[in-house]
């Protein structure tokens, strides 16, 4: 809660700066989080910068009952798995502002190969990147918060 809440306040000031709301969120997630690793969507999805990642949704289960990234997991199922000896770990949520915290707390925690998936869900659309729903099955369906935070390109349904 307290990373929304910190969220919310950087979006005002966000909006006013960058190029576009997107940008924004991400380079305020960054100024929030400094020195918390990240990769991009892009190079997530070419598999360039985390090969055989694990995909760690942080999201609440209202906002996962939508989409998720395929193949990923939640926080509860990592920690049954422990520490994977050496596959990035990269984790996501809407826009990247729950996933830098939780990417800080698990490299806090000696999970040192965690990352934090910059722009989160939003990025990913923006990137072309495929959700699939609870059953597996495709989806371009995809949970934000509401009007203000669906940034998402066309052809994405945005549900809060």
């Amino acid at each position: 809660m307290r990373a929304f809440a910190t969220a919310v306040l950087f979006v005002a000031a966000a909006l006013a700066q960058a190029q576009t709301p997107l940008d924004a969120f991400i380079a305020q997630v960054e100024a929030a989080y400094p020195g918390t690793p990240s990769v991009t969507a892009t190079a997530m999805r070419t598999g360039s910068a985390t090969p055989r990642a694990i995909l760690v949704d942080v999201r609440e289960p209202r906002e996962r009952a939508v989409s998720v990234l395929p193949g990923s997991i939640t926080l509860d199922t990592l920690a049954r798995l422990g520490p994977p000896d050496d596959r990035p770990i990269v984790v996501y949520c809407t826009i990247g502002m729950r996933s830098a915290d939780w990417t800080q707390r698990l490299r806090d925690d000696g999970w040192v190969n965690a990352r934090n998936l910059s722009g989160g869900v939003l990025a990913w659309a923006a990137a072309g990147g495929a959700f699939v729903a609870p059953d597996g099955r495709p989806t371009r369906a995809v949970h934000v918060y509401g009007r203000t935070w669906n940034h998402l390109p066309d052809g994405y349904t945005a549900t809060w």
